[in-house]
């Protein structure tokens, strides 16, 4: 005989799993919606930003090689082509390569070489061995990939070793209390299994349309009862019972467990709590990854309020050093103007 203390805690159980559920999949509808807002109102403002820097390196560069400037200023300038020509140069813009090299004491392949030279003795030094050549790779970003890959996957095979000396035991316990529980809630979990199948029986419906939708809820339903992932099959159970226009609240759909002893009840309540915590950690995984996509200030709720102010903030921010920048670009466009402009640099470099 099921108490209704159970009952109740069943069916809270239920309801509690059916709303995470529904958070977890508002959530990823959020963000993949914001992730399509924020590449097409970013990307352009990031791509313009980029542009104007890259003419400013390509007109201060024809001024140097004008020459009439001071040493004084030739030096300056030529420091700050060199700094912003960088960038671009690494990511392979030819152009900005030789730009760079024109006034950098030290040629870019130079300093390609040197920095490989230092990823490679701090690879040796942090994994106490030695590593192959800096000349085997084409360049820096292959090299500190390939170091980055080897330091992963030691760490990984590391990790399992560890985990294997130190969870032998745990995982036999855990398989011990999953089996327990699912002998207590198997033919809870069996009962509805069977009662889906044989709603969703395809071969008993003449309708194409229908057939194929039953086909659909029941590989899901095989899915969920391989996993005993008791919250799908109820949730299966309402979808067809909607579809159907059946008694939604007869049977489990209706959360209720008159047709089981107390033993099924039990594990099935325990299969729950199971559930609602592997919920709740996808829920919180799903949050944090979102947090640190859209770099986010914390790892508050999510809402699409929130993701559009913060979306409106790195808009502004982009808008108003676009606008600086081109501002700096007619200012530089005579030599008092060029010459603050240094001053200006000088200041915050």
């Amino acid at each position: 005989m099921v108490s209704a203390r159970d009952q109740k805690r069943f069916s809270l159980l239920v309801e509690d799993a059916h709303h995470i559920e529904s958070q977890i999949e508002t959530l990823k509808k959020l963000v993949d919606q914001h992730r399509i807002i924020f590449a097409q109102t970013i990307n352009p403002l990031v791509k313009r930003q980029d542009e104007i820097k890259r003419n400013m390196v390509i007109w201060l560069n024809q001024r140097m090689l004008q020459g009439k400037l001071a040493p004084r200023v030739q030096r300056m300038l030529g420091e700050i082509i060199t700094a912003m020509a960088l960038d671009y140069a690494l990511a392979g813009d030819e152009k900005m390569r030789e730009i760079h090299d024109l006034h950098s004491e030290t040629p870019l392949a130079d300093l390609e070489r040197i920095q490989m030279e230092e990823a490679q003795a701090f690879y040796e030094e942090m994994m106490n061995e030695e590593a192959e050549n800096p000349e085997d790779f084409d360049s820096l970003e292959d090299m500190i990939q390939a170091r980055f890959d080897q330091m992963h996957k030691k760490a990984q095979e590391k990790a399992k070793d560890q985990q294997k000396q130190n969870s032998k035991k745990q995982k036999y316990q855990d398989a011990e209390h999953t089996k327990q529980i699912l002998d207590k809630a198997g033919q809870a979990l069996r009962h509805i299994y069977r009662q889906l199948a044989r709603q969703l029986h395809p071969d008993r419906e003449p309708d194409p349309e229908v057939r194929k939708q039953k086909n659909e809820l029941m590989s899901q339903a095989n899915i969920a009862y391989g996993r005993q992932d008791v919250v799908a099959l109820l949730r299966l159970q309402t979808q067809f019972n909607d579809k159907s226009g059946g008694d939604s609240q007869s049977g489990v759909a209706g959360n209720s467990l008159h047709t089981f002893g107390a033993q099924s009840t039990q594990g099935l309540i325990e299969l729950l709590q199971i559930r609602i915590k592997a919920l709740n950690r996808e829920h919180r995984d799903a949050e944090l990854h979102a947090v640190a996509e859209f770099v986010l200030p914390s790892s508050r709720a999510l809402t699409s309020e929130r993701l559009n102010q913060h979306l409106e903030s790195i808009k502004l921010r982009q808008q108003l050093r676009i606008r600086d920048l081109k501002g700096e670009f007619v200012q530089i466009q005579n030599d008092s103007g060029l010459s603050k402009w240094l001053k200006e640099q000088a200041l915050f470099a």
